[in-house]
């Protein structure tokens, strides 16, 4: 239960005062973008303050939905704890004044868009959150950059604590999915359900992601007839379900931000045929299959997805796990007749994932002279 004990008055005034109450977002100076904002209402306030006012009444500054703009009724917002972005004076982040922003600022194409949002008869809602998202993504890639102000953010986030988590969390889902809730596929529902803790946690740690690689996947061997069910589905679950739901998941963050890219870990296996195998290369198969589907759901977003399909790389685990016996014949099925390195794999991952393949989606590339 939660108590909510308030004074008898919120200001007792002494004598006579006045003040002025305003709608914050009209305000409209040679300097905002189109929508009143924290700098514009401290100008304000030392105005009427130097004319003797003892207040200045706002309406509410509710957060309200990044990815709806128009949505803009502080009585139905995104939450009531939070402040609404669309306030924040870009200009006067300091991160404003390092050239990388301070160029955007400058930029004469932005500074006509600002003038004719100033200029518009009605708050283009649209345009405005359009134009500070630019301006705010660019102030915060050079605020990770400088460390002390990188801290500084940490630890006013960490003060914050799980509201500010839940918050974020919800609102890139909000842009996923809509604001209908009830809506929402099943596991996107609660903040606590694996698939969002997975990519919010990545989320926290380094303030946002361009890149998934997905790489888990168990195998063995063992003949079909004499293959358990759980055996089978245990290869699956991790190998063919674990990448379902690291894309998944992925995608939950990677879309509304309309960009990135998925690397996910297939084997030529999914192929062509090797005894004891047929959990492993169904799941492998079902990675190449999951990859070209999403791919094609995903482009539309301008996210790319692509498989990489090794046939034998050697490290310490896989000569554990193998007999001398296979790696020997598998050795001898490579054209180069030796087995991939591990970052001659990883290589190929790289370039998947950089913008050198910007026009690639929905292809599996074979790091192996085997694919059929």
């Amino acid at each position: 239960m939660h108590l909510i004990v308030v004074p008898e008055r919120a200001y007792p005034p002494r004598g006579r005062s006045w003040g002025v109450a305003v709608q914050l977002y009209t305000l409209r100076s040679a300097r905002n973008l189109g929508i009143g904002d924290f700098a514009d209402l401290r100008v304000l306030c030392t105005l009427v303050g130097k004319r003797g006012a003892s207040y200045v009444g706002i309406n509410p500054l509710h957060a309200s939905f990044r990815s709806d703009p128009e949505a803009a009724s502080p009585y139905a917002p995104s939450s009531r704890r939070w402040l609404n972005w669309l306030a924040i004076a870009v200009d006067d982040v300091p991160e404003a004044r390092e050239p990388a922003v301070a160029r955007l600022l400058a930029d004469p194409r932005r500074c006509d868009e600002a003038a004719r949002l100033r200029s518009a008869a009605a708050i283009e809602y649209r345009g405005v959150a359009a134009l500070k998202d630019e301006l705010l993504r660019a102030a915060y890639a050079v605020l990770v950059r400088r460390d002390v102000r990188r801290a500084a953010f940490r630890d006013w986030c960490a003060q914050q604590g799980e509201a500010l988590r839940r918050f974020a969390v919800f609102e890139a889902l909000v842009a996923r999915f809509g604001r209908d809730v009830q809506a929402w596929p099943a596991a996107y529902r609660s903040t606590e359900h694996p698939d969002v803790a997975l990519y919010a946690a990545a989320v926290d740690h380094f303030g946002h992601f361009d890149v998934a690689v997905h790489n888990a996947g168990l195998g063995g061997t063992v003949p079909l007839v004499e293959m358990t069910d759980e055996q089978w589905s245990t290869v699956l679950d991790i190998t063919l379900t674990g990448t379902f739901r690291c894309t998944r998941a992925a995608l939950s963050h990677l879309l509304p931000q309309a960009s990135g890219v998925i690397v996910n870990n297939a084997s030529v296996l999914g192929w062509r045929a090797q005894p004891g195998q047929s959990h492993y290369a169904a799941a492998k198969a079902g990675v190449m299959a999951l990859t070209r589907c999403a791919a094609v759901e995903a482009a539309a977003f301008g996210v790319r997805i692509n498989a990489v399909a090794p046939s034998l790389a050697m490290h310490p685990f896989l000569a554990k796990v193998t007999t001398t016996e296979l790696l020997e014949e598998l050795t001898d099925r490579e054209a180069f007749g030796r087995a991939a390195e591990p970052w001659e794999v990883a290589n190929v991952i790289v370039f998947l994932a950089s913008d050198y393949s910007s026009y690639l989606t929905g292809e599996v590339v074979s790091v192996s002279s085997q694919h059929p």
